[in-house]
This record gives C-alpha cells, structure tokens and sequence, in this order.
C-alpha cells in the first residue's frame, strides 16, 4: 500500500466497531477507517412578519392580594404585557374594583396606544358590563382565557 493512504490507529478511530487491527498504534489504510458522515444542514426557520404596531395584542391581569399592604394602601397589581414586544406595565391598586381596574387601564392605553385585542381571565373585573362598555368604546375586542 502506498504511504500516503496509512494513518495511525487511535482508540476513538472506529467509534467502538471492530477493525483488522490487534492493537493500537498500529498504521492502517484510510480505507479502514469508518469516517463520520458530514454534518448535515440545519434548515433556518422562517421569520415571521415584522411588528409593525406594539400594543396590538396584549394581556392583562391581576396580582394580589398583596400582604403586607404598602404603607399607601395598596394591595393588588394590574399587570399588562405586550405579546410581541413583552413591554410589560404595573399599577398598584387599592381595590380591584371594575371602575378602578377600567380607569388604570384606560390611563395605561392612553400613554402607550390602545391595543387592539385584550387577554384577560374571566374575573368579574374584566368580564363585567362596564368593561364591555370602555372596550366598545375604545374598539377593542375582549378575549378570555378558558377556565
């Protein structure tokens, strides 16, 4: 055999198979040797469409009751995520009732934009008559999570 097809024999050379060779270190042909198959190409995932308007989906929900009570009062959290962007905002609250949690919530809408769909749990504050009356109000349309 020619020269230039011999190799040296290490142990990690046949990846555990067997091999006219009895000992290592000794020079075998290329031929012998189980090459490793060539790595194959990992398909590129496609992009979605670029975010042309944050705040066009986002959900909302609410965190407490807190304990301890904050020496102001509070003692919930109305949350709001952006899904695309995940910009998230958070207001104290005293009390969750339907009123306070519409008023943080227009306030909320009226410095980053009003979204166009809303994910909320089905909890009286977001399910109620007056929400319903700020979303047609706003054009938002209302959305709720299963039980």
């Amino acid at each position: 055999m020619e020269a230039t097809k011999l190799m040296s024999v290490s142990s990690k050379a046949f990846g555990g198979q067997a091999c006219p060779v009895t000992s290592p270190g000794f020079a075998i042909p290329v031929m012998c040797v189980k090459r490793r198959s060539e790595k194959k190409r990992v398909l590129k995932v496609p992009l979605c469409k670029m975010i042309k308007t944050p705040f066009k989906n986002v959900a909302v929900d609410l965190v407490g009751e807190m304990f301890p009570v904050s020496s102001q009062g509070y003692r919930y959290i109305l949350t709001v995520v952006d899904y695309p962007t995940r910009y998230f905002e958070a207001v104290a609250l005293k009390s969750i009732s339907t009123v306070a949690v519409a008023e943080a919530l227009v306030s909320i809408f009226s410095r980053v934009g009003i979204p166009e769909k809303i994910l909320s749990v089905q909890e009286t504050q977001f399910t109620s008559r007056v929400m319903k009356k700020v979303g047609r109000l706003l054009s938002v349309k209302q959305l709720t999570t299963v039980p």
